[in-house]
């Protein structure tokens, strides 16, 4: 029992020391303080509202800039064990891909594509939801492109040609 302790917490700090969080205001591009958000998975969408305005990003439906979150996947696979005591393991693969617009213009010349994939083992067979963590660390792996690309453009445009 306490090696299953361990190694949880282990695999917890593990993951929270590599994951990529803006501390503050600052971190986040000054151009997108102002940002619309739409997208298909109502769910996931206000989840990254509520990742967004933690950061001082004003959501505004009349804004320049877009961020339009389309191709949502949630692909599940398990490995049911029926005769045996054993938990059932359970495969997440989540996918989001976005798109950032400026004046009804895509900025970047390719979409931004984020993953996250998980295991839960579990005592069911029904169908089981991913876990906040994955959908966390799909949230950040999107924001993170998006700010990563933004800041080696703001760079590129400040060398001299």
């Amino acid at each position: 029992m306490k090696l299953k302790l361990f190694i949880a917490m282990t695999l917890s700090a593990l993951i929270s020391a590599c994951g990529f969080h803006l501390r503050s205001q600052q971190d986040w591009p000054a151009n997108l303080h102002n940002l619309y958000v739409t997208g298909s998975n109502l769910a996931f969408t206000n989840q990254l509202k509520s990742q967004l305005k933690s950061l001082n990003v004003t959501l505004d439906k009349n804004s320049k800039n877009k961020l339009i979150l389309t191709n949502y996947t949630d692909n599940q696979s398990s490995n049911t064990n029926i005769n045996t005591n054993e938990p059932n393991l359970n495969s997440y693969q989540l996918s989001i891909t976005a798109t950032l617009y400026h004046n009804n213009k895509q900025v970047s010349a390719n979409s931004f594509t984020a993953s996250a994939d998980s295991i839960q083992q579990s005592n069911s067979i029904r169908k089981l939801r991913p876990s906040n963590t994955t959908i966390s660390l799909l949230q950040e792996n999107l924001l993170q492109q998006i700010y990563f690309w933004i800041k080696s453009t703001e760079i590129n445009q400040k060398q001299p040609a």
